[in-house]
């Protein structure tokens, strides 16, 4: 009889797999940048792309590797970035991303390098900011806040000084100031 694997879910981007009912867990396959893999010597996002290095295919998995001063862990699908990305520095975390084809998608976080910090907070939608951003000040106060909609400006926003006094406010309309009080920015 020969031995035959059911695929019965996926599990944080791992497949389970059962085979005479014995259940196991197929972790994605890892690939070491400059390694396995050729990864792009720049900035993530879209024209991030990996591909195997024998075969100059893109690659499916989780790829580990150092851009600038920094590592980073990311998945990506077809060669590009598709689900999470955690860039590390300074012994921290620096940066904590979300794409979906490439694209950021989702909630995005950065950290202060020297200490681990929130710096902003953003949600994407298909590469665009889409949803609130949020700036902070070493101190962990909040130094901005604003609204985008398909990369644009829009709604309110507001600034704050490091004691979290505020600064001033504006309003903006696809990507237009329309109003602004005190220090707009």
């Amino acid at each position: 009889m020969k031995n035959k694997a059911i695929i019965i879910g996926l599990v944080s981007g791992m497949v389970m797999v059962t085979a005479l009912g014995a259940f196991s867990i197929i972790s994605p396959k890892t690939y070491i940048c400059g390694t396995d893999v050729y990864c792009p010597d720049q900035n993530f996002g879209d024209k991030f792309f990996v591909r195997h290095l024998e075969t100059n295919k893109p690659v499916t998995g989780i790829v580990k590797g150092k851009i600038n001063k920094s590592t980073f862990k990311a998945s990506v699908k077809d060669g590009y970035l598709d689900g999470n990305l955690k860039e590390y520095g300074y012994e921290h975390l620096l940066r904590d991303c979300n794409f979906k084809n490439g694209k950021m998608d989702g909630l995005s976080k950065g950290y202060y390098g020297e200490n681990g910090q929130l710096w902003w907070e953003r949600t994407y939608k298909d590469g665009e900011k889409d949803g609130p951003e949020k700036w902070y000040y070493e101190n962990g106060q909040l130094m901005s806040e604003q609204t985008y909609k398909n990369g644009k400006e829009d709604g309110p926003g507001k600034r704050y000084n490091r004691n979290g006094e505020l600064n001033g406010e504006a309003i903006y309309k696809d990507g237009r100031l329309i109003e602004c009080r005190g220090n707009c920015y």
